[in-house]
């Protein structure tokens, strides 16, 4: 058999011993339609990874025995998220797709991540059941059941939607000290060669400039032929065709450049400040993006402040990653405040504990 059968075996086997050892504690058996098992697992460690289980059909659920470390809670709910979050499947990946516009399909971007989000908050009914990661529906389930639950089904199911869509994403949950435990997604925003690279880059800046000068001569900002993508600029007697300019300055023009010319702001933004990174792109394109007056809420939104948090994982890398909860007016809204440490749950079974106090604002101007 393949690895991925055999982790399947070995997972099903898994679980035959999980129900006959929680059937001995007397554990009360719930719905079916959950994803989950809640009893002791020996020797589980704070830091494991495990094969992504492909069933989608073992949907145990058992009262939790009092006497569980918080290792082998956090065991539990790896199992959980990991089987929750069934983005290979056909029903998942199709149903991310269909959030993202045909003007913003390709390679998963930022904007394609609001796309979804957007959808998600609004088409999720909030069902208040508050069971927490140890009681969740799998992502294909909230889709056959019409999007209901709480907070927790909500995370699971929208890190399932980023990943459906060729995204990266995980479920983090910590405990605020006034609203008890939380469940919210995280999406992966990138890492320290992306904070490192420039949206512009520098080189292809200055030999366009030099190609064009008597166009910057005349515009010393480039905002004019910047704004649109083609046309003509005179200088004297002398006319500049061109098309695209704002793209042949970027470093990643085909993942970039259409979402700035949706948001011409952008451009402008890039322009004044041209050593933004790819980390604060995307933050600031959320400030573009969900910022000004709201017809919804009736209010003008300022979101200068949009923060992110990063990590330094053990290698000494620095990743980073934006929350994105069910009750937030846009993504990085929290309503939460962590209490210096948080649990990160993947699709791959793998969990850790990360310190979560260290965040960062992008600085716009």
């Amino acid at each position: 058999m393949d690895p991925r059968t055999l982790d399947i075996a070995a997972f099903i086997a898994a679980l035959c011993i999980v129900a006959a050892i929680a059937f001995m504690v007397n554990s009360t058996a719930g719905e079916d339609e959950k994803v989950g098992v809640n009893v002791s697992v020996p020797d589980a460690t704070a830091d494991s990874s495990l094969a992504d289980n492909a069933s989608g059909g073992l949907t145990l659920q058992y009262g939790l025995p009092s006497y569980l470390t918080k290792a082998e809670r956090n065991w539990l709910i790896s199992r959980q998220v990991s089987q929750g979050m069934d983005y290979y499947l056909p029903t998942t990946r199709d149903y991310a797709v269909r959030y993202i516009p045909s003007d913003h399909a390709g390679t998963f971007t930022i904007e394609q991540a609001c796309d979804i989000r957007d959808g998600s908050v609004a088409d999720w009914t909030y069902s208040g059941e508050d069971g927490g990661l140890l009681d969740i529906s799998s992502a294909s389930r909230s889709i056959n059941t019409g999007l209901t639950g709480d907070e927790a089904d909500f995370a699971v199911f929208l890190a399932s939607m980023f990943k459906g869509a060729g995204g990266e994403a995980r479920v983090k949950s910590g405990v605020d000290p006034e609203s008890g435990e939380y469940a919210v997604t995280e999406l992966y925003l990138g890492n320290s060669e992306d904070y490192n690279t420039k949206i512009i880059s520098p080189e292809k800046y200055e030999a366009f400039k030099s190609n064009y000068s008597a166009i910057f001569e005349k515009d010393p900002s480039g905002l004019t032929i910047f704004k649109y993508r083609y046309g003509t600029l005179c200088s004297g007697d002398t006319c500049y065709s061109y098309m695209d300019p704002f793209m042949e300055i970027m470093n990643e023009p085909e993942k970039y450049g259409e979402i700035c010319y949706n948001y011409p702001k952008l451009i402008n933004y890039l322009l004044l400040f041209p050593d933004t990174n790819a980390i604060d792109f995307q933050a600031l394109y959320i400030q573009v993006r969900y910022g000004g007056y709201d017809d919804k809420y009736k209010e003008t939104r300022d979101i200068r402040n949009l923060n992110y948090d990063y990590y330094v994982e053990e290698n000494g890398e620095v990743t980073y990653w934006l929350p994105m909860e069910l009750s937030g007016k846009y993504p990085g809204d929290t309503g939460y405040s962590d209490a210096g440490s948080a649990m990160v749950y993947y699709s791959d079974g793998s969990y850790k504990s990360v310190r979560v106090n260290e965040k960062v604002a992008p600085v716009i101007g």
